[in-house]
């Protein structure tokens, strides 16, 4: 047995050009004589085919078939992205280049000079797909900006990447988002937003609100207050307030603030109304108190609508606060709703937070 050969007959010369014989044949000797006989062997072929790791990558071409016989022992030469065996040509060719990723060859299976074995093989190119990395780009967006931000890179088929945090700053103002144009009329991306899959650069331009500082209004009701009457417009600490309520309910002025209803002059409702308090009303306190019956509640409205739901009265001063997280804007009003007949009302003192 000869691996990678087959026998095919005895012969008396090495070199096959002597008398052959077949294994069958009859050979007949005389006495002593002797006879040397020598295997003649046939060199065995076997098959290649070249094939790609990833046809979606890269791809075999050649003047010949994918396939071929390969005689036993044959060498082949491994020339970068070439193969030559038996005088054919075979060359690994990357797919065309993407927006999104970059192809190319990576190495064969087979090292140079390898030669063909004893079995069918094939002989594999390796192909590398890369994602293309692009940049996204922070820009300030405002000349009197400072800070800097380095480019975030963001590989295509790669896990998606959270924004870098903004490192810009603009006095008086803060940061709200990023946009993709500059003057805010792109697409939103959060301060928090991930990016992922980009075949292009991202131009993301930040966007600044305005910073309000709150301010406080505040006005203690006492005997010096200039209101008249329970029906009464006057300027309070600079903003102009109505009061309005009960006809001819009891109106008087002292050191502990507004009274407001007494005896058969009793209150059942008050009103304190002002627009001359302009921005996004964020929070407003009332101190008051009411000898009501059980009900007897106060509420606040900005614009026409509730800042919250109505917060029942004390017999005792007491703070009642009204707060909106985003702030509301509009005409205030607030509104006291007494029970009961010949009951009073107190009121100490107003606050109002706003920016």
């Amino acid at each position: 047995v000869r691996t990678g050969y087959t026998f095919v007959c005895w012969n008396t010369e090495t070199s096959g050009l002597g008398t052959s014989y077949n294994p069958s044949d009859e050979l007949t000797l005389a006495a002593s004589e002797n006879i040397s006989l020598k295997a003649i062997w046939s060199v065995q072929s076997f098959s290649v085919t070249f094939a790609s790791n990833n046809t979606d990558y890269g791809t075999i071409t050649s003047d010949a078939e994918l396939t071929i016989s390969i005689p036993f022992g044959t060498a082949f030469t491994v020339s970068s992205n070439s193969i030559t065996v038996n005088g054919k040509t075979y060359t690994a060719s990357s797919a065309a280049q993407s927006d999104q990723y970059t192809y190319s060859f990576s190495e064969w299976s087979i090292a140079n000079d390898y030669t063909m074995p004893a079995q069918d093989i094939t002989v594999t190119a390796t192909f590398a797909r890369t994602g293309r990395s692009y940049n996204v780009i922070f820009h300030a967006n405002d000349n009197s900006a400072e800070g800097t931000m380095a480019n975030l890179a963001v590989v295509y088929g790669e896990a998606a990447k959270a924004l870098t945090a903004n490192g810009f700053t603009l006095s008086g103002h803060k940061f709200v988002k990023w946009n993709t144009q500059e003057d805010g009329n792109g697409t939103d991306y959060a301060a928090d937003a991930t990016v992922s899959n980009l075949e292009a650069d991202l131009d993301l331009f930040a966007v600044w609100e305005v910073t309000v500082e709150e301010q406080t209004y505040s006005y203690t009701f006492d005997n010096n207050c200039s209101f008249t009457g329970i029906s009464d417009t006057k300027t309070l600490e600079g903003v102009s307030w109505t009061i309005s309520g009960t006809s001819n309910a009891y109106f008087a002025k002292e050191a502990s603030g507004l009274h407001l209803g007494s005896g058969s002059k009793g209150v059942s409702s008050a009103k304190l109304s002002t627009s001359g308090i302009t921005g996004k009303i964020k929070s407003i306190v009332i101190n008051c108190k009411s000898s009501g019956t059980s009900g007897s509640n106060v509420v606040v409205k900005v614009g026409g609508v509730e800042m919250e739901s109505s917060k029942n009265l004390s017999s005792s001063f007491s703070d009642y606060t009204f707060e909106s997280t985003d702030g509301m804007e509009g005409t205030i009003e607030i509104e006291w709703d007494v029970k009961g007949s010949g009951k009073n009302l107190y009121i100490a003192s107003i606050t109002i937070i706003y920016e």
